[in-house]
């Protein structure tokens, strides 16, 4: 029996079996996050981009849409008198894990543009 203790063979093998998932798991992780960093960036983009066609009496809604291609945005506009504010929400796009529920997370941002009144100052 005492020869068997001793035995460090196939110890290795036990370790990267037993840290494999957790290597894995912490590689989803990562992912996730930066998904949702991406998800942030372009939904700041879009409602930025949805704000300056809203402050020209342009179709803001599909401009988000063209702004955050591939991803789900929603949109809405708020007239503030002299200026327009934009919001956008943005689904985060999730990793389909069996064990685990897909959370449903939504970002959201807002822009505010001036209107364009449409008449030029020719000094």
């Amino acid at each position: 029996m005492k020869k068997y203790l001793k035995n460090e063979r196939g110890s290795q093998t036990l370790e990267f079996v037993g840290m494999f998932p957790l290597i894995v798991i912490a590689a989803l992780v990562a992912w996730q996050i930066l998904m949702a960093g991406y998800t942030m960036i372009v939904g700041e983009a879009a409602a930025r981009d949805a704000a300056r066609v809203a402050s020209v009496d342009g179709n803001y809604e599909q401009a988000a849409r063209n702004s955050a291609s591939g991803l789900y945005v929603s949109s809405r506009k708020s007239d503030l008198g002299d200026s327009v504010e934009v919001t956008v929400t943005t689904k985060v796009p999730t990793l389909k894990i069996p064990i685990w529920e897909n959370p449903n997370f939504e970002i959201e941002a807002s822009a505010i543009m001036p209107v364009d009144s449409g008449e030029e100052d020719d000094d």
